[in-house]
């Protein structure tokens, strides 16, 4: 007589799962699995990076945040990688030319200097580019690459007189776009030579942007008088405190007025000057601008 006893055991296979960089899989390593069964893994990303790829035996199955292997029959691989989110960058600000700026065509700046505010990145390896953009009559500007905040253009032969030109400026990260929520306007207002521009009557009040701007030491701030007038140009910083009485309620003749302003004494920052003019028939023009001073 004899006797037979037959013993069977299920077969397992082995899922290999790996993450690589920034995060984790779970069940993570060598994972057993019996025959037919199903196994899922999780896929978590540390806080500030996101899932890149998950390769499911070598095969991208894009960055889902699980993945489950169904009746297994054979050993497998998975692996997880991931990469830093992409925040955008700030959008950068215009400063100069400020909008409504007016020009004389006879003393535009050669080259006129367009500057704006940087952008910030919370990514700290990317490299911001900037791009110009200027356009109106005659003039249709692209500027792109740019690293710094400025640029200088020579526009001398392309501005009109009469004419109003825009400006605005974006930024990128390599990924995204941001542009500035502003476009600033300048114009171009007057056709007259700089000898002849001092004996014009002006047919209406004006402030003007001082030039250069930014300046250091000095810059020359050029207002218009229509009418004999009693004029007072404060200096103020950008608490509202005043810095410096320029003009003091003085009688000026109707005319293109200049004054000249020494920052010798002040430091790096941005001001602002107030033009106040009284008329004969009590009428009363103010205006408000912003000018630079860097060291």
């Amino acid at each position: 007589s004899h006797s037979i006893h037959v013993t069977f055991a299920i077969n397992q296979y082995t899922i290999i799962a790996t993450a690589v960089g920034n995060g984790s899989i779970g069940p993570s390593g060598n994972v057993s699995v019996n025959f037919g069964a199903n196994q899922k893994f999780v896929i978590t990303p540390d806080t500030g990076f996101t899932i890149l790829d998950v390769l499911a035996d070598s095969v991208s199955v894009g960055g889902t945040s699980t993945y489950t292997f169904v009746n297994v029959t054979t050993n497998h691989r998975i692996q997880a990688s991931f990469a830093q989110i992409n925040y955008p960058p700030t959008a950068p600000r215009l400063t100069s030319p400020a909008d409504r700026d007016t020009f004389n065509l006879a003393s535009v700046p050669t080259p006129l200097n367009f500057i704006w505010q940087a952008s910030t990145d919370p990514n700290n390896q990317d490299t911001l580019l900037y791009t110009l953009k200027a356009s109106g009559p005659g003039l249709d500007t692209t500027v792109s690459g740019l690293s710094g905040t400025s640029e200088a253009l020579d526009l001398t032969s392309r501005l009109k007189a009469g004419a109003t030109y825009l400006w605005t400026v974006s930024v990128t990260d390599g990924h995204t776009v941001v542009a500035s929520p502003d476009t600033f306007s300048f114009t171009i207002k007057f056709t007259t030579g700089a000898k002849d521009e001092r004996n014009r009557i002006p047919k209406e009040y004006a402030l003007y942007q001082n030039y250069p701007n930014p300046f250091n030491p000095l810059t020359r701030i050029q207002f218009d008088l229509p009418r004999q007038s009693v004029v007072t140009m404060k200096l103020y910083n950008l608490l509202g405190e005043e810095m410096a009485t320029l003009v003091d309620h003085q009688t000026m003749n109707a005319g293109v007025q200049v004054v000249t302003l020494d920052g010798s004494n002040y430091s790096s920052g941005i001001y602002f000057y107030r033009l106040s003019a009284d008329g004969p028939n009590g009428g009363a023009f103010v205006s408000l601008r912003k000018l630079i001073l860097l060291k």
